[in-house]
This record gives C-alpha cells, sequence and structure tokens, in this order.
C-alpha cells in the first residue's frame, strides 16, 4: 500500500489552508506531484470535492476560536491535479474560500 496520492485531472485531490499558517493537516495520504524539478509532496485534505467542503466546515466549527483570533482569516480548498509549470512549480486551483465573517457564524 503506497503512503501518497498522485493525482490526475480525471482523479485530483483537495488540498486546504489557511492565509496565515499554511496547510491544514491532511486526512488522507500525501499527495505527491512528480515534476520536471523533483517530487513535491502535501497533505492530501480529501479527494472529492464534496468532502473537502464537508471536513473544511467541520474544521473550522472545531478551530473556530483559534481561527479567530487572526484578523481576516481565510481558509481555501484548492484543487491538485497533478500538473505543474515550466519551473517545476505545482498548479494549485482555488476552488473554495471560507471567510472569517462566515467562520463566525458556524
Amino acid at each position: 500500500m503506497s503512503n501518497s496520492i498522485i493525482p490526475t485531472k480525471d482523479n485530483p485531490t483537495f488540498i486546504a489552508s489557511c492565509n496565515w499558517f499554511g496547510h491544514i493537516e491532511g486526512i488522507y495520504k500525501e499527495t505527491q506531484v512528480v515534476t520536471c524539478e523533483g517530487t513535491s509532496c502535501m497533505p492530501t485534505f480529501a479527494t472529492t470535492f464534496a468532502d473537502a467542503i464537508k471536513n473544511l466546515l467541520e474544521y473550522a466549527k472545531e478551530e473556530k476560536e483559534f481561527l479567530l483570533e487572526e484578523k481576516n482569516t481565510k481558509l481555501f480548498i484548492e484543487l491538485v491535479d497533478g500538473s505543474y509549470g515550466e519551473y517545476g512549480e505545482v498548479k494549485f486551483k482555488k476552488v473554495f474560500t471560507l471567510t472569517s465573517s462566515q467562520i463566525k457564524l458556524l
């Protein structure tokens, strides 16, 4: 059994991050993208968009007090499909954002 998931356009993975502390710890295996410059690994937050939204909302509810310590906190979900730029940087496509004002309502 592999310790990582290699995303493709047909089977992307979803990464969750915060604008002030970076990647949110994944709940699955690592996402691994092999580029022309080497291999990049990051925590996989979900393997479907629906699970990514559900997991992010649960995380925001559980960590609400911590997240609201900073002004203008934003949580976001990015799709990773294994593509990368000409310099080997992994391409992320932002697909969902949760703002501090939305977190307050949870």
